[in-house]
């Protein structure tokens, strides 16, 4: 079907395009912005359901008009002239969902102390925690994110492994160990002990072979990401707002025009506060440079993601124990 066979959803004359969510006429692509930017919902004059196909009809019933609009999935967020606005900041959006995940933590793995762990309990915890971060941190992220249902999974798709990394690389900054979400903790420096198996039903010979291949793929995890959150010793805030650009990303695999145009107003915001963040706590010379070096640390955390593709690749053609991890699922 050809554009000029496409009608416009609110009046049904030819459409001129998408816009604003929907395919529309340029005509009522204006009221719609028109309306929003000047932040006045029309007032009902009328029982409703009017004839808007009537010219007259929709100029006078601009309630219709409006409600016709949102109707048919044009989004207030959208309209350029009009960043989404909030009750509360981005950042301090991200701070409530992060402290939710780590009640929940908390209360479900009840972990009295820190002790080493095995591979096979990583996967364990890691499982588990997935279930935790989607009522959390992606159930936050989904209320701030007006796109369409296929757009969302595309961004927690893209976003769940980049932020289990650099959660633990969060969480482990102050340590020479990478602290699990249920407390206990991996030495990556001797991996030993790590892919010892506790269950009698795996080859001993296939934990030995998951030690050889996957043990380089902790080094330069550790040397990467790792290293970068001790080094910078981001806070609390700054890991949020780096979340705030990892979910928010765009040029994704099946990603629409409106829902890269919402990440890129999303990531406007995010690096607004951030540097409103930087200027609040450092001398004015040193902020810009602390807001270069975190945004560096996205090209790391791309890097990271990779590293866990091939990791999982190398599981799977070597058959080997770890290749039941759950991030596979999302890799």
């Amino acid at each position: 079907m050809g554009e000029s066979e496409v009608k416009c959803g609110v009046c049904n004359e030819d459409s001129d395009g998408f816009n604003f969510g929907a395919f529309s006429c340029n005509a009522c692509a204006a009221f719609f912005r028109r309306i929003v930017s000047r932040n006045q919902v029309p007032q009902v004059k009328c029982p409703g359901n009017c004839d808007l196909h009537n010219h007259i009809l929709r100029r006078i019933c601009t309630r219709c008009r409006y409600e016709k609009c949102i109707q048919i999935g044009m989004k207030i967020s959208l309209v350029r002239s009009k960043i989404p606005k909030f009750q509360l900041e981005i950042l301090d959006e991200l701070k409530e969902a992060y402290q939710e995940l780590t009640d929940f933590r908390l209360a479900t793995f009840k972990n009295q102390g820190s002790k080493l762990t095995y591979f096979e309990e990583m996967d364990e915890v890691c499982a588990v925690d997935m279930n935790l971060i989607l009522n959390t941190m992606l159930k936050k992220f989904t209320k701030l994110t007006l796109v369409a249902d296929d757009q969302l999974r595309c961004l927690i798709t893209n976003f769940v492994v980049p932020f289990i990394l650099t959660d633990q690389c969060y969480r482990s900054k102050d340590t020479n160990f990478i602290i699990l979400a249920n407390g206990n903790y991996v030495n990556v420096y001797d991996l030993d002990n790590h892919y010892q198996s506790t269950s009698q039903g795996n080859d001993e010979q296939k934990v030995k072979e998951a030690k050889l291949l996957l043990g380089p793929y902790w080094k330069i995890g550790r040397d990467l990401l790792f290293q970068k959150f001790k080094e910078l010793k981001i806070d609390l805030n700054e890991y949020l707002l780096i979340c705030g650009l990892i979910f928010w990303d765009f040029g994704l695999p099946n990603q629409s025009d409106q829902c890269i145009e919402v990440c890129l107003q999303m990531r406007t915001k995010v690096l607004e506060e951030l540097i409103k963040y930087e200027n609040s706590i450092r001398p004015p010379k040193e902020s810009p440079m602390r807001v270069g070096e975190i945004i560096l640390m996205l090209q790391m955390v791309q890097k990271g993601k990779t590293m866990m593709e091939e990791y999982k690749t190398i599981s799977i053609v070597y058959d080997l124990c770890a290749k039941h991890c759950p991030l596979f699922r999302m890799v």
